[in-house]
């Protein structure tokens, strides 16, 4: 009887400690998925705080490039004008009035634009990895931007001052009694220079050259207003 007694207490001792060491488990279980929770919250929250600061780096970036790209637009704009009411005037209309003009719708047109894109902070975007931008379709169009647009829009643009610089100077040299960039070209004789077939085929050259530009600039534009849009909804 004495026998049984003891190991009734024995089994209910051993009962007990496993209750207890189960429980221990259990414990310590609950208490590192808490921990990996936490852990989890804070990184989730850094990575929050990351993009939205990122996205406003970039949103900031983009409004400086958009400054930019309309001045070089407006300015690729009224030189296509001024080209064109040249080409006018040369192949037909020849109204007196308008024979002062030339020379400065000349300079306007034979010129070149530079573009200085602010693509620092993307740079930084990329080595932290683009995947921080969690709305991929914004990810995309920022991609798109930065790898595409602005380098067709940096290339255009260089494609019009190596041209100036290879021959149009030497053009104007030849030509040209007085300039001043951006402002005025005065030909040496107007009607002459005019008159002269030659120099009306390479004015159309070098405008399709410039209409190039616009092109990759109207592309560059909108592509940059779309992701600025779709920034501030993403940071509002």
């Amino acid at each position: 009887m004495i026998n049984f007694l003891r190991k009734l207490r024995r089994e209910n001792m051993d009962g007990k400690y496993i209750k207890y060491a189960v429980g221990e488990i259990f414990l310590v279980v609950i208490g590192i998925l808490i921990a990996l929770g936490i852990n989890n919250w804070n990184e989730n929250r850094k990575a929050a705080n990351f993009e939205q600061e990122i996205l406003e780096e970039v949103l900031a970036s983009l409004s400086r490039d958009a400054t930019e790209l309309y001045q070089l637009q407006i300015s690729f704009e009224e030189a296509d004008a001024s080209i064109h009411k040249t080409l006018l005037f040369a192949e037909g209309s020849r109204d007196k009035s308008q024979r002062d003009s030339i020379p400065y719708w000349l300079g306007k047109f034979m010129s070149f634009d530079r573009f200085n894109p602010s693509s620092s902070v993307y740079e930084v975007l990329k080595s932290q990895g683009l995947q921080n931008i969690t709305n991929k379709g914004l990810r995309l169009l920022i991609a798109e931007y930065y790898d595409e647009a602005i380098p067709a829009i940096v290339e255009a643009l260089r494609d019009v001052e190596d041209e100036f610089e290879s021959s149009m100077i030497n053009h104007i040299k030849a030509e040209f009694r007085d300039f001043r960039f951006q402002e005025m070209a005065l030909p040496n004789d107007i009607d002459a220079y005019l008159n002269d077939h030659r120099n009306i085929v390479y004015f159309k050259i070098f405008r399709d050259n410039r209409n190039g530009s616009l092109d990759d600039l109207a592309y560059g534009i909108g592509l940059n207003k779309e992701i600025r849009v779709r920034i501030q909804q993403e940071i509002n």
